[in-house]
């Protein structure tokens, strides 16, 4: 069941704030530029749970896998196309810190979030 995007969620990890900036560059609603400034803003920002969960469901479809388990099945070509979309926004962010991060956020989600990630 769907929750209300009234639910949110503070994010206050670089890694969380750039696998949903990524998520969003995929899906097309927003540009580099507004990732960078929400990946590395200081201050907490704020995800309402529907958004978070269409962030995944977007990298898993880009990736042509349904479950963190299949990632390593995926395609090279889009792994290497995600990685380069990450070092577009951050050319220190690691792909271990991004993979990590993205593992972390499908457990938050699994378990339906605390209020701090």
């Amino acid at each position: 069941m769907a929750r209300e995007c009234s639910e949110v969620y503070r994010i206050r990890s670089k890694g969380i704030r750039m696998v949903l900036m990524i998520g969003c560059i995929l899906r097309g609603t927003h540009s580099a530029e507004q990732a960078i400034s929400y990946v590395t803003t200081e201050k907490r920002e704020f995800i309402c749970y529907p958004h978070c969960n269409e962030s995944i469901d977007k990298i898993f479809e880009y990736l042509g896998v349904t479950s963190i388990q299949e990632m390593s099945k995926c395609s090279t070509q889009e792994m290497d196309n995600l990685v380069d979309i990450v070092k577009s926004l951050d050319s220190n962010f690691t792909v271990d810190q991004f993979f990590k991060a993205f593992n972390l956020l499908l457990m938050k989600e699994d378990k339906k979030f605390p209020i701090n990630l």
